[in-house]
């Protein structure tokens, strides 16, 4: 494949790139503001479901990073088979560079907010029936 057509395809790819990333973001938005509703509202509802759909959400969102984390992965593996047949692999060299320093991922530290608030959540259920159990005794 010419040069020329091949620098064209890699810039495009790279814009698609970017794209995910503004839509995990968006993403990542969404499931912040959706548990800042649930904890908003936590005593208009009954305590159960807001503890179920808390934990539900962050489960789901859980899987969601990682499901972007797949996709970033096999999009920058195709960005690396077209940087081999350009002059420079700006990627790739980045990628080396970051791996050699023992940086972790952006998707390693993003993960770990479901689970902060699946955790907050499990807290509550346990508070709630900690309460319960020594109101019973």
């Amino acid at each position: 494949m010419h040069q020329d057509k091949v620098l064209e395809i890699y810039k495009m790819f790279v814009e698609t790139t970017q794209h995910t990333s503004d839509c995990r973001q968006k993403s990542n938005n969404f499931y912040i503001l959706l548990n800042t509703g649930i904890a908003a509202y936590y005593t208009q509802f009954p305590a159960s479901l807001v503890i179920f759909l808390g934990i539900l959400i962050n489960i789901i969102w859980f899987f969601k990073i990682q499901s972007y984390k797949r996709l970033n992965k096999a999009k920058f593996q195709v960005i690396n088979v077209l940087e081999k047949k350009l002059p420079i692999r700006v990627f790739s060299d980045e990628y080396k560079i970051l791996r050699s320093s023992r940086h972790k991922n952006l998707s390693y530290y993003e993960s770990w907010i479901p689970i902060i608030f699946l955790l907050l959540f499990l807290l509550i259920y346990l508070h709630i029936h900690m309460d319960k159990a020594i109101n019973i005794a």
